[in-house]
């Protein structure tokens, strides 16, 4: 039974703006829970990362390209990136056991392997080598190899670091078996 008081008042309702904010706040989290849940779902899923793989390096790379691997290098670490609506993309991780060396052999996938891709790795390249580094170049030279018929050009530099050691740096992107491959 209701209390003598609340005899005779209108009972209180939700004004329909407030009935329509909370409408749309409870839309709002339940899309946000959604993209958010499908987005995780999705990285969890579709990118790889093998640490301290050498078989899942070496398997990477031969899905790159058929490439011999300078002598003192082995295989160490291995991704593969494999989104919708983004190109896919794989690298392998090769170092030397003294830690004097690093190869990393790259791919974008053939989605996105056209001249724009082809020019924006080279802009990134380029932006790369304009940051600083630790590295600082001595002397650098560009050679054009054929691969896969095309002719394509690798830059080779000597460079140093703050300590006066002497390092080789080769880089350049190629025709790989799937996509634009990076050396």
């Amino acid at each position: 039974m209701s209390h003598p008081d609340d005899w005779g008042r209108p009972e209180r309702k939700m004004s329909s703006g407030t009935k329509i904010l909370l409408i749309c706040l409870g839309i709002a989290g339940v899309c946000l829970l959604v993209c958010c849940g499908g987005g995780y779902y999705l990285v969890r899923t579709r990118v790889e990362f093998h640490a301290n793989d050498p078989a899942a390096a070496a398997a990477v790379a031969a899905e790159i390209a058929d490439i011999e691997v300078p002598e003192g290098f082995e295989p160490r670490h291995a991704m593969r990136v494999n989104l919708p609506l983004v190109p896919s993309a794989k690298a392998a991780f090769y170092e030397r056991d003294d830690g004097d060396g690093v190869l990393v052999i790259s791919e974008v996938g053939a989605a996105a392997d056209d001249s724009g891709a082809q020019r924006e790795m080279n802009r990134a390249l380029a932006r790369r080598d304009e940051s600083p580094q630790e590295l600082e170049t001595v002397r650098s030279e560009s050679r054009v190899f054929r691969i896969r018929g095309q002719d394509v050009r690798f830059q080779f530099a000597e460079a140093q670091d703050e300590d006066g050691r002497q390092y080789r740096v080769v880089s350049g992107p190629f025709p790989g078996k799937g996509g634009t491959a990076q050396l």
